[in-house]
């Protein structure tokens, strides 16, 4: 839950990539998020699915934003099983910016 609020108190820097400048998370755990972002931005997917919500969300939704800045449609649903985790830790942790880019469902998964 710490990775998640440091996320979003802005405890990031920005990376250059050869696709554009993308905000990743600081530290080195989060190299996932990098490729996740920069695969996003590679591929331009009209629709992404994620099965358990957390800092990802965070990292697609950002590169969602970045796709829509680029006149690109996405939708993006994020599926969480444990509607307590998800209102305790996630939704407080995504940054306003971020919230129209991504649809929060609790579902079985």
């Amino acid at each position: 839950k710490q990775d998640i609020r440091d996320f979003a108190e802005g405890k990031y820097y920005v990376k250059q990539s050869p696709l554009k400048k993308s905000i990743v998370p600081d530290a080195g755990k989060y190299t996932d998020g990098v490729f996740l972002i920069e695969e996003i931005l590679k591929r331009k997917p009209k629709r992404i699915l994620e099965c358990g919500s957390g800092a990802s969300s965070i990292a697609i939704a950002h590169a969602v934003k970045c796709l829509s800045d680029q006149g690109h449609e996405c939708s993006f649903t994020s599926m969480e099983q444990h509607r307590e985790f998800l209102e305790q830790y996630v939704l407080p942790a995504v940054p306003s910016q971020y919230e129209r880019y991504v649809n929060f469902v609790v579902s079985d998964i």
